[in-house]
């Protein structure tokens, strides 16, 4: 006789109301511990690959944190070395250029 998932539900016939415990149906039905151990499995392994994504995603926003820091740097350090051209010298063209990149 093939599994039919309505007659394994049928005999399933919980008579609490709310979540049924799980641990009494591993005991009374074998046949769907297996399942459930699988399922639990599962779960573990999902947490702890959810777990290492979180870690490594947490080092490559550290990482591009740090590279966003160090970007931003040169740019106030250019910024500064163009001021101090546009200060030393006595060219208005490049007075002007220095201007508007600022």
């Amino acid at each position: 006789m093939p599994f039919d998932i309505q007659l394994a539900i049928a005999n399933l016939d919980f008579k609490i109301g709310g979540d049924p415990n799980l641990d009494a149906l591993r005991l009374r039905y074998p046949e769907i511990a297996f399942v459930f151990d699988l399922l639990d499995d599962k779960c573990v392994e999902a947490d702890e690959a959810a777990e290492e994504h979180g870690k490594h995603t947490e080092e490559l926003e550290r990482e591009y944190e740090s590279r966003i820091d160090d970007l931003e740097a040169r740019v106030n350090d250019l910024r500064l070395a163009l001021f101090q051209i546009k200060e030393l010298t006595l060219d208005a063209e490049i007075t002007n250029l220095i201007e508007e990149v600022l």
